[in-house]
């Protein structure tokens, strides 16, 4: 998860905030989010983005790695030039779990 959260951090769109949807994990993902100054939350996704503050959302899984202007692009565009949704492939990176490794494998 450290890889996804930096991967958001370093986007080129400031306004960010990051919400953890988390539940009942054994992991260190709480800890984790901390130090990201990530909100975790313990609902499903659906409920976590009624607690969001802006009206714009990209919804990432712990394996993805977003890349630096992702965000910026996909708000430029809904903003210039009025789309109410982009779809956003998200690159899974391999080396952070069993299943981004095997849906790497599959594309």
């Amino acid at each position: 998860m450290s890889k996804c959260l930096e991967s958001i951090r370093n986007q080129t769109y400031e306004n960010i905030e990051i919400i953890i949807v988390n539940k009942n994990s054994r992991d260190k993902t709480v800890e984790i989010a901390k130090n990201y100054s990530a909100k975790e939350r313990s609902e499903q996704r659906i409920s976590a983005l009624s607690n969001q503050k802006e009206n714009t959302c990209n919804i990432v899984d712990s394996d993805f790695v977003v890349e630096p202007e992702v965000i910026e692009e996909a708000v430029r565009k809904c903003e210039n030039e009025g789309y109410d949704a982009i779809c956003v492939y998200n690159i899974f990176d391999p080396t952070i779990s069993f299943w981004s490794k095997v849906r790497k494998r599959l594309l």
